[in-house]
């Protein structure tokens, strides 16, 4: 019986020994654990915006990377910016001499106007001068006639006022005409009256 109390007692000790180890190893190892389930998974994606158009002359950035605000993430080619700028400041070289022509156009055409008030004014003028000489005769023939009985009073009275007209009409286109050739001196010194 010694042989069997042996085993038994060995049987009894080993097995529950046995079956502690494992249960305890059990318990200590990581079970790997698994989930299945349905669902969408969407990334948070932004679209740049830039100011302008053109080609992409340097990107910083990779796909993946997280950028900041305000961050350059690319530089645009600006050739194309530039030439557009060189246009600009052409165009705008172009209006000033455009300008300065329509200017120096203006004051030669004011100049030519001014010449021209003068020609028609001195030529007014020139007829006032000959109706005035005109009217005189006329008045020295109608008091000649009027003083030998010949002409009523009526109609030497019309002569005077036609004599008195003509001169005050002299007078008129000779201060015009003064007043005229004044402007162009004026503008020929390069200072118009009316321009600041």
């Amino acid at each position: 019986m010694n042989k069997s109390c042996c085993r038994r007692v060995t049987f009894m000790l080993v097995v529950p020994t046995l079956l502690f180890l494992f249960l305890s190893g059990c318990q200590f190892t990581k079970k790997e654990q698994s989930l299945t389930a349905n669902g969408t998974i969407e990334a948070t994606e932004i679209k740049v915006v830039v100011e302008v158009g053109g080609a992409l002359k340097k990107l910083s950035v990779k796909e993946g990377d997280r950028v900041q605000a305000g961050q350059i993430i690319g530089q645009l080619d600006e050739t194309y910016y530039r030439i557009l700028v060189e246009q600009a400041k052409a165009g705008v070289a172009g209006t000033q001499a455009s300008l300065a022509e329509a200017r120096a156009g203006t004051r030669e055409q004011e100049i030519e106007a001014a010449g021209r008030e003068v020609d028609r004014l001195a030529s007014q003028v020139a007829s006032a001068q000959e109706q005035v000489a005109f009217q005189e005769d006329n008045l020295k023939r109608a008091r000649e006639l009027f003083q030998a009985g010949a002409l009523p009073e009526q109609e030497m009275i019309t002569q005077e006022v036609h004599y008195n007209n003509a001169r005050h009409q002299l007078e008129g286109v000779k201060a015009q005409l003064e007043a005229a050739k004044a402007r162009l001196a004026l503008l020929q010194a390069g200072t118009a009256g009316n321009k600041p």
